[in-house]
């Protein structure tokens, strides 16, 4: 979802995918991936708020299959939440709290 408005704005703005990544790769650099992935939740949940399409389905353009595919991914060894979880980053889990928190919901068929 977070990636589909990403997107659809960097296309708006005449962005092309070089100078995309390299955009975000900088706020990564800055601000931290945890910081960036926020952003980018929060737009494109905005966005959906707004009735711009982000992707196909419910929720903003999850289905519950694509939720429950993306939470394992997540809280799996090589996703974010999983590996803070490993490390035992109790902060990290924290920061990364409500995006499990949305997965889990939209996994369920809860917006």
């Amino acid at each position: 979802e977070a990636r589909a408005a990403l997107g659809a704005l960097a296309e708006e703005a005449g962005l092309d995918g070089d100078s995309l990544a390299a955009s975000v790769q900088l706020m990564s650099e800055r601000a931290g991936d945890a910081a960036v992935m926020k952003l980018f939740w929060t737009m494109a949940s905005k966005l959906g708020e707004a009735g711009v399409e982000t992707g196909g389905g419910g929720g903003g353009g999850y289905t519950p299959e694509r939720a429950r595919a993306e939470l394992a991914a997540f809280i799996g060894p090589e996703g974010e939440y999983g590996k803070a979880y490993a490390a035992g980053d109790a902060r990290k889990l924290r920061e990364l709290d409500g995006q499990r928190e949305r997965l889990e919901r939209l996994a369920a068929g809860k917006q």
